[in-house]
């Protein structure tokens, strides 16, 4: 059903003198609709549409105005400037989401924030206005999580970090015999490589989505190793497989590399390292973590760092992957190492320990 066209109470005089008087060109399209409306040259809005040469929809919207609030408010153009809406949040608000961010589960996306902020403190916020909040003001983004048992004890984590000082110390105390040669803490681990690709995140341009080359090749190895969050040195060993017999021949190696020295591995409870036919060393002795708490190993970041280094490329081969992480260590010198390793409760209790 057509709707007709209003009436228009300015007489054709006032509309001319108008028309001619006015300067911005947005606001003379309006007073020109009136006056063909007004002539009756026109009986349509679709009419009227093109010959300002304007979309049928924009008319529909002067006319609405000019209903509504009349001429006045025809004329009153949207001033320029940022689009309405919540541009801020208040000082108690961002002091709460502040909090919140510092929670590891975190959010899962910003639709999710809006969402919280809506339920807790109705506010209604743009997505852009609240990205930039986030990201720029508050320095929060999305990252991948860092997966954690559910049976890890947040409790045992945190009193092995206040214990560590006290536990190297009565370790060494115990163990290590005078004249025994220099004292060393290492933190021990092993990680598999293979060739399945690992999917990470890929910065591209606007639109074009990232394309990762795979291959359905499960061949692996592993890589055992030691890092001296100290000093940066590190010991490492291609093995085949995860098992005590593996991580005995990755001890003696250990041991006869370091003859002289007397060394503390920090090991996890993986069952290799609690092998009943396992035969430590003399000059190795063995600091456990607590259960399902590898962040509290120093090498844990710098296996994240080798993979990152080779979870986009396609290696055919499992030689050709072994090559390419031996390239990668070689580069590895010891102030990168340290650098990643060099945990601050670790390296604090040994500096600690041995200026005493």
């Amino acid at each position: 059903m057509k709707k007709t066209m209003p009436n228009i109470s300015e007489s054709l005089d006032e509309l001319y003198a108008k028309l001619h008087k006015e300067r911005k060109v947005e606001v003379k399209r309006r007073i020109h609709m009136l006056v063909l409306i007004k002539e009756g040259k026109t009986r349509t809005r679709k009419a009227v549409a093109k010959h300002l040469a304007v979309h049928r929809n924009t008319i529909r919207d002067w006319l609405n105005k000019y209903e509504s609030g009349g001429f006045t408010a025809l004329l009153l153009m949207k001033s320029p400037g940022a689009p309405s809406g919540q541009r801020s949040l208040p000082d108690s608000v961002l002091a709460d989401l502040s909090k919140c961010l510092e929670d590891s589960t975190g959010f899962g996306s910003y639709v999710q924030l809006q969402s919280w902020l809506k339920e807790n403190h109705n506010i209604n916020i743009r997505y852009n206005t609240l990205h930039r909040i986030v990201r720029y003001q508050l320095h929060a983004k999305p990252k991948i999580p860092r997966r954690s048992h559910e049976k890890k004890n947040d409790a045992e984590e945190a009193a092995f970090r206040a214990e560590f000082p006290h536990k190297l110390k009565e370790l060494i105390e115990n163990q290590c015999h005078k004249g025994s040669g220099n004292i060393r803490f290492l933190a021990q681990d092993e990680s598999r490589l293979g060739l399945m690709p690992t999917t990470r995140r890929r910065i591209t341009a606007k639109g074009i989505k990232p394309i990762q080359k795979v291959q359905f090749l499960f061949e692996s190895y592993y890589l055992y190793g030691v890092v001296e969050p100290l000093t940066g040195e590190g010991f490492f060993l291609e093995m085949p497989s995860l098992n005590g017999t593996c991580f005995q021949v990755f001890l003696n190696e250990l041991s006869i590399s370091y003859i002289d020295d007397f060394m503390v591995l920090l090991v996890d409870n993986a069952s290799a390292h609690r092998a009943k036919k396992l035969v430590v060393p003399e000059n190795i002795a063995f600091l456990p973590l607590p259960p399902y708490c590898p962040e509290l190993n120093p090498i844990e970041r710098l296996w994240q760092y080798i993979k990152s280094k080779i979870d986009f490329p396609l290696h055919k081969t499992l030689e050709a992957l072994k090559q390419d992480v031996a390239d990668i260590l070689k580069k590895c010198t010891e102030p990168v190492i340290a650098s990643i390793a060099g945990y601050s409760y670790i390296v604090d209790a040994v500096v600690a320990l041995m200026h005493n």
